[in-house]
Order: structure tokens, then sequence, then C-alpha cells
């Protein structure tokens, strides 16, 4: 259940960092509009989601309800933290209460990557 459950988000948030996000750094979205996509998403596969700059900093994220909020810097943020791994289970840098399936993909125009779309499941 795990692996197929970090598949189908994995697959949504690359289909969704390559399709949609990158004309946030074009100028062609807002981070509001953004915002508003990530809604209907976060609904849609019942996860938090995260925008971030390389370094880590909030462009727009959606919380579940009873879900904290997500900060606007994640410390020590590394994108390659799962290594060859698609996903992590975890409290992700202790910023949950519980453990997630997070699945971390880049946003990227040309050959740059511009910044992450992070999902966080509650494993349970």
């Amino acid at each position: 259940m795990e692996a197929q459950t970090s598949s189908a988000l994995y697959r949504e948030a690359s289909l969704f960092a390559t399709d949609y996000l990158p004309d946030y750094f074009s100028g062609k979205l807002t981070a509001a509009d953004v915002r508003n996509q990530l809604s209907g998403m976060q609904d849609y596969i019942g996860s938090n989601i995260w925008f971030v700059e390389r370094d880590g900093s909030m462009i727009a994220a959606c919380s579940l309800n009873g879900q904290p909020s997500a900060p606007q810097q994640i410390a020590d943020f590394n994108p390659a933290e799962n290594g060859s791994d698609t996903y992590s289970v975890s409290t992700y840098h202790d910023y949950f209460q519980e453990k997630m399936i997070t699945v971390i993909a880049p946003v990227t125009s040309g050959f740059t990557t511009n910044g992450y779309l992070l999902i966080h499941k509650p494993y349970a």
C-alpha cells in the first residue's frame, strides 16, 4: 500500500510540477493563482502541499484541517534527502505530529530547477 500511495503521489506531483508550476517562474501565474490550484489538488488527493523556492522558502501552501501550517522556510531543506527513493516516511523535519509519506518533485523550466513541489500525505 505504501509503495502504491507514494507512486501515485509522485505522479501527481510530477505532472503538476511539469505542466503548471513553471508558469509561476515565468510570471504567468501569481502565488495566489498557484495557491488556488494547490487547494483544488489538496482536496483531490487529501494531502498537505507545499510549493517552495530552491532554498526551501515557501511560495504557496495548503494544509489539511487539523494539520500544522507550513513554515515560511523549511529548515535545512535538501531536495535530494531521499537519495534514490521517490518518497520518505517521517514527520518531515518534525513539522508534523504524525508520520507522513512525503514526495518531492522538481519544478523546472529549460534545464533549470526553479523550485520544488512537496506533498505530505498522512501515513495512517
